[in-house]
């Protein structure tokens, strides 16, 4: 009966101590429970996919107006241009252009000159046949169809053009120098002129036994003399945009244009002109929209 008494007594003891132990670690025990709850929770939720930070894409704005301006190369020539776009929608534009060219005859030959170094003037090369020089002013007012939009970051923007105005043309007499009498003579006159009824033998240098051309004058000579010719101008083209930036042109057209004056210019003494001058050409332009 003692020793039942004595073991009673002892375990009452021991829960005393365990009780007092517990009260007495009650908040680190509670911290302890609430960790490992957490990190069992966590290994037992899905992963989520680590955020990747992009930079925002430009969404597609629907600007206003094109303004560009840009080289043009023709299989008769050469120019330069001012281009104004309207935009309609995203796949009409109305647009007007003003442009500069110098129109070629197709059967210009560069000469070379047989006088030297050692004259009165320094000769140049000349055209043989060439009186007249050929510029012009158009204006054009016409549209654009987009057959292909450009998508947002890359791509080709592929449209049609089409145009039709007036142009200006200005006629300026192509001046050589002319040599009139013996070249080593004290005596020799060597005088730019103009091509002329009165001068044509010289001008083309058909006087027996003298080369009669010494060179081209230069493009002053003569401009005081330019005449204006009122014409019509028309073109038809695919421009093909690959700008990097949704709001820069950049840009290459191809197609055919034509140039009409209302009377026959004479640009070549030696071969047949026209009234009509059709060309192939390709444009490059840049520019930036609104």
């Amino acid at each position: 009966m003692v020793e039942s008494q004595s073991l009673l007594t002892l375990s009452n003891k021991s829960m005393i101590l365990l009780l007092k132990y517990f009260v007495k670690n009650f908040f680190f025990l509670l911290l302890v429970f609430i960790t490992f709850s957490a990190m069992a929770q966590n290994n037992l939720a899905p992963t989520k996919p680590p955020k990747i930070f992009r930079k925002p894409e430009k969404k597609g704005i629907l600007y206003y107006q094109e303004t560009s301006t840009g080289l043009k190369y023709k299989t008769n020539g050469w120019g330069f241009f001012y281009n104004k776009t309207k935009i309609i929608h995203a796949t009409k534009k109305k647009f007007w252009e003003i442009e500069f060219n110098k129109i070629k005859h197709e059967k210009e030959t560069k000469t070379e000159s047989i006088y030297t170094q050692g004259g009165p003037i320094t000769p140049k090369n000349y055209y043989y046949g060439k009186i007249n020089s050929l510029f012009n002013i158009a204006y054009r007012k016409g549209y654009s169809f987009v057959i292909t939009e450009k998508s947002i970051k890359n791509g080709i923007e592929v449209s049609l053009n089409t145009s039709v105005g007036a142009n200006i043309g200005f006629l300026k007499p192509y001046d050589l120098y002319l040599v009139y009498g013996d070249v080593n003579d004290p005596n020799v006159q060597i005088i730019a002129q103009s091509y002329s009824a009165g001068n044509a033998n010289y001008f083309l240098n058909k006087i027996s036994g003298q080369e009669t051309i010494y060179s081209y004058a230069g493009f002053w000579d003569g401009i005081f003399k330019t005449i204006p010719v009122l014409g019509a101008t028309a073109k038809i083209g695919l421009a093909f945009d690959w700008a990097t930036f949704d709001d820069n042109i950049t840009s290459l057209e191809v197609g055919f244009i034509v140039d009409a004056y209302a009377l026959n210019i004479p640009l070549m003494a030696t071969a047949k002109n026209h009234q009509i001058f059709p060309a192939l050409y390709a444009s490059f332009r840049i520019g930036n929209k609104k």
